[in-house]
């Protein structure tokens, strides 16, 4: 497979932000919607730590929160 080696998802994120003129990688729904499902379900399928780590290897502000960031320490009291 194409998609399997990391450093192929790395140059071709790079290659399409650069060609879309995206400042930061899309998720994977605008990937789709933008032509590039493939991109996209490689990253989550073949890329250790998904978007988020490939948005840090890329030297890209992360976007979301880690998982279970939102647990009851994080919750405003009601």
């Amino acid at each position: 497979g194409y998609w399997i080696k990391p450093r192929r998802i790395e140059e071709e994120s790079k290659r399409i932000m650069e060609e879309q003129r995206w400042s930061i990688l899309p998720g994977e729904r605008s990937l789709g919607k933008a032509g590039y499902s493939d991109l996209a379900h490689a990253i989550v399928r073949h890329y250790k730590g998904s978007y988020r780590a490939l948005r840090k290897k890329l030297d890209q502000k992360i976007i979301k929160k880690p998982n279970y960031y939102w647990n009851k320490k994080k919750l405003p009291s009601l």
